[in-house]
């Protein structure tokens, strides 16, 4: 099984690299090749991981997440 390790440290609103990466992943673990991705929060990317967030206009990375063990 193929492996990718992804490094996120940046905020969780402000630009889409953190809902793109999510997306990123999640069709890396669909695919075919079933890819095994492993994602690590730094810094201000921490808080992307927090549940229940109230963000009214902004993506909502909270249910793109679900799934992530």
């Amino acid at each position: 099984m193929e492996s990718l390790a992804i490094i996120l440290n940046d905020a969780p609103y402000g630009n889409e690299k953190v809902w793109n990466t999510l997306r990123l992943a999640k069709a890396l673990i669909a695919a075919t090749i079933k890819m095994k991705v492993s994602i690590f929060l730094l810094g201000d990317a921490v808080s992307s991981a927090k549940k229940g967030q109230k963000t009214p206009g902004v993506l909502q990375l909270a249910a793109n997440a679900e799934g992530f063990d």
